[in-house]
This record gives C-alpha cells, structure tokens and sequence, in this order.
C-alpha cells in the first residue's frame, strides 16, 4: 500500500545557515551497523520545538487544512557522512525500504553540492523481503572488509532494481517518499568533502 507521493520543495528553511550552525554545534554519534556515518540523537529529546516545526512543515504539504487536528510519531536526526565513510560505494548507495515508517523526508543542508542526493528504485521482477549482505553491515562498523567483495556484493544488490527517479541534493530542498519505496543514497564526494542532511 503506498499511502503518500513522491515529492520535492525548495527553500525550505527562511536561513539554513542558521540551521547548519546549529547542526555543527550537535554531538553525533557513529551508527555502528545500521548506516553509514554518524546522527545525533532524536531532535525531538533536547529540541522539541525545532522538531515540530519541521515535522509540521512536511505534514502541512499532504494535510494543509487540517495539521492541527491529528497526532503523529516521528523520529528525526542530523547527519554526516563523510568520503571515507562511502568511498568504495561508486557514487551509489545500498538500495533498501526504512522499515515499517510510512514516511520518509531528507533535508539537504551541504551548499554548493547537488549531487549527493536519493534516488528512487524498483525492482526488476518480485523479490520479497529483501535480504542484505552482512558485508554492508560490516562496512557500516569497521571498513574491514574486502574491498573488491564489498564492490561486487554492492552491485549484485542493486542490480535487482531499475532507478525510476532521482532528485538532486539541491540546497535546502526536501524530498519526501513513502518509506515502502526503495530507495538509496548518492554519493558523489571528494576527501575532505562532506553530506550534511536532516532525515526524518
């Protein structure tokens, strides 16, 4: 059941500077397996107002006449992934679902640098639940892997999927999905470079 469209707004913040000051303030912590990188903890514990700002902006594009009039979950983190957190991922990330969310939203907050944004994927003939190599986990931890196995496990992964979208990681923009549909992260960064974003 797919319960929202794929959509993508600009200018988000009225100053994203002010939030990327505030994002570079936060500690943030290694993910470990679950993704590349590092989040902060859930905005929603130490910044609710910002958190409800932003949730309430995103709900207010599919409910504009009626956002004070429902409840809702979310969780919400700021992260970094740095070059070296993905170079042997080729420009492409790990294509996946998030879970049992129903929706997914990716603030881009890195000036002068569309080209690590999201693409959308479908896959090339039923597959069920999807099972991902322990190798990308592995990779997520530590980076000990082998590399050329780690290439070769990437590719066979996503070559199940055909992309049907891509959105550029235009600053400020949004992009939102319903989190049934598969999707992966682009990585086009150089040493020193890195993708800032607020993913909820």
């Amino acid at each position: 059941i797919m319960y929202f469209p794929v959509t993508q707004t600009y200018n988000f913040f009225k100053d994203p500077y002010e939030i990327i000051d505030y994002a570079k303030s936060l500690e943030y912590h290694h993910g470990g397996s679950n993704y590349p990188g590092s989040r902060t903890d859930d905005i929603w514990k130490f910044n609710s107002d910002l958190f409800q700002h932003i949730s309430l902006k995103i709900l207010s594009l599919f409910y504009p006449n009626s956002i004070t009039k429902f409840s809702y979950e979310a969780e919400a983190t700021f992260q970094k992934i740095k070059y070296e957190d993905v170079e042997l991922m080729n420009k492409e990330g790990w294509v996946h679902k998030d879970g049992s969310k129903m929706l997914s939203a990716i603030i881009y907050l890195t000036p002068n640098n569309d080209t690590t944004g999201t693409s959308i994927y479908m896959p090339k003939k039923p597959i069920g639940e999807l099972h991902t190599p322990d190798i990308k986990s592995q990779y997520n931890e530590d980076k000990n892997v082998n590399e050329n196995k780690y290439v070769n496990e990437l590719n066979k992964h996503n070559d199940k999927f055909k992309k049907v979208t891509e959105f550029y990681s235009e600053f400020n923009s949004m992009i939102c999905f319903d989190s049934n549909l598969y999707h992966a992260a682009n990585f086009n960064l150089k040493p020193g470079e890195e993708r800032l974003t607020y993913i909820t």
